[in-house]
C-alpha cells in the first residue's frame, strides 16, 4: 500500500528502519513524500528478493501465488537465519498455515483478530521490539 507500516513503526519504533515495496509508482511517490522508504518493486517477480531484516510483514496483497512466491523467498531467508513473520490477510495467514510448516509449526504462532505473528526461533533480544511476543 501506501507505506501505513512505516509510519507504525516510526511512531512505536522509531530506533528501528522500514522498507517497504509497492508495485505503484505514485504510491511510492506518495509514500517517499511523507518521508517513508518505499521502494517501486514487483514482488511476485522470479528476479525479486527481499532485504535482509529481522522482521517481515505480508498481507494480502496480490493473488495466491503471488503470496505464495513472497512466503517462498522468506523461506530462504529464514535458512539463513531466524526471522519474524507478521501475518496480515485471510489468504496470507492461510497460506502460511496450510504450506509453510517452517514457519507454524516450528514455534508456535500468535493469533490476534486481524494478523498473527509467525517465528522461525526465539529472536535475539532486542529485534523487533513489540513483535516478538
Amino acid at each position: 500500500g501506501y507505506g501505513r507500516m512505516g509510519f507504525v513503526v516510526a511512531r512505536h519504533h522509531p530506533e528501528l528502519s522500514f522498507v517497504g515495496y509497492e508495485c505503484v509508482s505514485e504510491r511510492v511517490e506518495e509514500a517517499r513524500r511523507c518521508a517513508i522508504t518505499l521502494q517501486l518493486a514487483d514482488i511476485s517477480r522470479p528476479d525479486f528478493a527481499p532485504a535482509a531484516a529481522a522482521c517481515y510483514f505480508i498481507y494480502d496483497f496480490g493473488s495466491r501465488s503471488a503470496i505464495q512466491k513472497a512466503l517462498s523467498d522468506l523461506a530462504a531467508v529464514a535458512k539463513m537465519r531466524p526471522i519474524i513473520v507478521i501475518g496480515r490477510g485471510r489468504a496470507s495467514r492461510d497460506a502460511i498455515e496450510r504450506t509453510q510448516p517452517w514457519l507454524s509449526e516450528v514455534v508456535q504462532p500468535k493469533h490476534f483478530a486481524h494478523y498473527s505473528i509467525y517465528r522461525t526461533a526465539e529472536p535475539p533480544s532486542g529485534t523487533c521490539p513489540g513483535f516478538a511476543v
